[in-house]
């Protein structure tokens, strides 16, 4: 019987820290308190949705600018490919402010005020987990960012608090929800304008906050909250999916350790992906494994493990799982979302 080597599955936790653009991507709903982005920084600008009001301000000599964002009247934010610095940019003149180099991202503005999110650390803690009798330490990614503002009357970026936080969740019209870095994890509330923190929800110890993810019902009065952690599986987190009211704060809803393994072929670390059916419904996609293969299985076993993946739907009302629909005949390299209707094709493992 061969026992799989702790030092491959370091290496590939090792390649996951260096390459986090290629692993984790958090989806969040752009038109309801959310916008997808990548998490190798809080990146929002490099793939939202063109603004229309971008047509209505010509920038002079502006050839060299990217992923440009109406800020204030005649204003843009933009980068440009000469340096991939951020510049806030005088459309009629052209005349170029730098604002910070990669580490300062675009979040958004309400014509009078731009808000910015600023990476001021990148670091690793060290989480112990006991890996087939073994104790094993993962290297897993730790970032602090910081909250700047800039407004029409002055074009000085300038701090808008001092709590460091991890990522943003999603913002709606009147706060910001992030994650903070200090563990135990806690999702913080930001007002937008009175500056207030307020602390939302306090999660487990062994939470991990970069890879935290949500989505927002419809109706905006829920929070679903995917929380990863590691316990006996260095490439598998273990994931539970919280249900919050926005309002009152108060935990409604837990499902507890959803299985989300992917082909060990894969690259990325898994992640899950779910969406919203309704107000009263949660989709998300997981795994169902073949029993008798979970333990004490060859590499080769391993590897040619014979699981799928599924849509399930949680019904908040009963915490039942609902309308399940399997999607694959076998460990797919990534999961897909849930789409919104389930008439499809099962893909082969050919």
């Amino acid at each position: 019987m061969f026992k799989r080597k702790p030092t491959w599955v370091i290496g590939l936790l090792t390649a996951i820290t260096l390459f986090p653009a290629i692993a984790f991507t958090s989806r969040t709903q752009a038109d309801n308190l959310s916008i997808d982005y990548v998490k190798d920084r809080v990146n929002l600008e490099r793939t939202r949705p063109p603004n229309p009001s971008l047509e209505k301000i010509p920038v002079t000599h502006g050839e060299d600018l990217y992923n440009r964002h109406y800020v204030f009247k005649n204003y843009i934010v933009a980068r440009s490919q000469k340096d991939h610095q951020l510049y806030l940019v005088e459309g009629k003149s052209g005349k170029r402010r730098l604002l910070g180099g990669q580490y300062l991202d675009f979040i958004e503005s309400n014509g009078h005020t731009a808000f910015f999110s600023k990476v001021v650390k990148e670091h690793t803690y060290k989480e112990i987990i006991d890996y087939m009798g073994e104790p094993i330490a993962l290297d897993l990614p730790h970032t602090s960012r910081q909250l700047l503002t800039l407004t029409n009357s002055d074009h000085t970026l300038k701090a808008f608090n001092d709590l460091p936080f991890e990522d943003i969740l999603f913002s709606d019209k009147n706060n910001f929800w992030v994650t903070g870095n200090a563990r135990p994890c806690s999702i913080w509330r930001i007002s937008k304008t009175s500056q207030e923190i307020q602390k939302f929800a306090e999660l487990s110890i062994q939470v991990v906050p970069n890879l935290t993810s949500c989505s927002v019902s419809p109706d905006r009065n829920h929070l679903a909250l995917a929380t990863m952690r590691f316990k006996n599986e260095p490439h598998v987190p273990e994931v539970d999916l919280l249900i919050f009211n926005l309002a009152s704060g108060r935990l409604e809803r837990r499902i507890s350790t959803i299985n989300i393994e992917v082909s060990v072929f894969s690259s990325h670390l898994p992640q899950l992906k779910m969406k919203w059916h309704g107000n009263n419904g949660i989709r998300f996609s997981e795994t169902v494994l073949k029993k008798g293969l979970n333990e004490g299985v060859t590499l080769n076993e391993l590897a040619d493990r014979r699981g799928y993946h599924q849509w399930s739907e949680i019904d908040l009302q009963t915490g039942k799982r609902c309308n399940v629909h399997p999607y694959s005949k076998c460990l797919l390299l990534e999961h897909e979302a849930p789409p919104a209707t389930k008439n499809v094709s099962i893909p082969n493992c050919d």
